[in-house]
């Protein structure tokens, strides 16, 4: 059976805005529910993608507009392991499923954080910092939590 590697991963500071906490915990439901796709086999898996990528969009106004197309965009298995609880976020585990780049699962949850929660994760070699400045609008930081010379604000355009 084909493996998501999974990558060390924390989140820091993650309040969740008050009025944006059912359609978070509705969002993770769904991923925790499809956490096993990568084991679907054959033309299954395309239609049930498929079928993922359209309801992540009707769930999330960033997902919809800045990460996805009607027929696809990354799925962050991630998310079905956070754990909400008291008007907060954390993980579940210390290692997270690494079907999506760090910079990409902080904007999705950029739509239900306050700003300053901020993601650590390995990723591709190097540990990556990203803190929410608002919706849709993450930032970068270097080893030390401040802003580094090639890191910066990155908006999800586009």
């Amino acid at each position: 059976m084909p493996r998501i590697p999974t990558a060390p991963c924390s989140l820091h500071n993650a309040r969740i805005r008050c009025e944006k906490e059912a359609d978070l915990q509705r969002l993770v439901r769904v991923l925790f529910e499809r956490r096993h796709h990568h084991m679907v086999a054959g033309s299954d898996k395309k239609w049930m993608t498929v079928e993922l990528v359209q309801s992540l969009r009707r769930k999330s106004r960033v997902y919809r507009e800045h990460l996805s197309s009607q027929m696809s965009g990354p799925l962050p298995f991630a998310l079905g392991y956070l754990r909400l609880h008291e008007g907060a976020v954390d993980l579940t585990t210390d290692e997270i499923p690494a079907s999506v780049a760090p910079r990409v699962l902080l904007l999705l949850l950029s739509e239900y954080l306050e700003p300053g929660a901020t993601l650590i994760m390995d990723w591709e070699g190097e540990t990556q910092r990203w803190v929410v400045r608002g919706e849709a609008e993450v930032e970068r930081l270097d080893e030390v939590g401040e802003r580094g010379e090639d890191a910066g604000k990155e908006r999800g355009e586009g």
